[in-house]
């Protein structure tokens, strides 16, 4: 149980120490009225594949990623194509802009270490972490940056897809049990300026969807998203 234990929190715990070892990558104001909002586009030709998107609010050349986090949740078992491990294991989706690690919290590995599987409310959370200085997007304003993509399974239904709210229920819930904090976040340098997060929210469009041959979700765990 104890090692089981210290891996678990390993891996939880690794990048909130690298983002508080340069304060320039810190959650500050933005010098401009930056905003990126986090959501999926699913195709209209093929249902199961989802791409993983930010949305910026203004336009740029030059734009350098430094570090994100992007935090979604799936149903409880649900199978990815590419697949991911539990965690301390980690792998990869299709990377479109920059290189992302993924790596997942099931139910079942948060009560193997001790902690009440219903915080999780039923979800697998997945936490994809890009590479630090591993993209540099050009931006167009209100038009989606794709980040990474997947592909769900025919037998996805339930809760449904779900990018993560911040300090949301379940957010807190492995906050408090864990210490971890399981935000989104995205550093990005705009225009020559410092980077820093310039994350606001989720996006109104695809923060949440239905599984493919599933039902709509509630939006009861959402913060009210960020209007363009």
């Amino acid at each position: 149980m104890r090692s089981k234990l210290w891996l678990f929190l390993t891996f939880v715990l690794v990048l909130p120490l690298v983002l508080q070892s340069n304060p320039a990558l810190a959650a500050v104001n933005a010098p401009q009225d930056v905003k990126l909002t986090y959501g999926f586009v699913q195709d209209s030709a093929d249902t199961q594949l989802l791409t993983a998107v930010v949305y910026p609010n203004i336009s740029s050349e030059d734009a350098i990623l430094s570090t994100a986090v992007f935090t979604f949740l799936l149903p409880a078992g649900t199978q990815t194509s590419p697949s991911i491990p539990e965690a301390p294991a980690s792998a990869a989706f299709t990377d479109i802009t920059g290189i992302w690690t993924v790596q997942k919290v099931t139910p079942a590995l948060y009560a193997s270490v001790g902690f009440d599987a219903a915080d999780l409310q039923g979800r697998d959370v997945y936490q994809a972490v890009l590479s630090p200085g591993s993209a540099t997007p050009a931006l167009v304003a209100d038009q989606a940056v794709s980040l990474f993509s997947f592909r769900l399974p025919n037998d996805c239904i339930g809760v449904g897809i779900e990018v993560l709210a911040n300090d949301s229920a379940i957010q807190q819930a492995l906050l408090a049990s864990i210490g971890a904090n399981f935000n989104n976040q995205m550093s990005m340098s705009v225009d020559g300026t410092p980077a820093m997060d310039q994350y606001a929210g989720n996006h109104v469009s695809g923060a949440n969807l239905s599984c493919p041959g599933g039902t709509e979700i509630s939006n009861t765990y959402y913060l009210p998203l960020v209007q363009q």
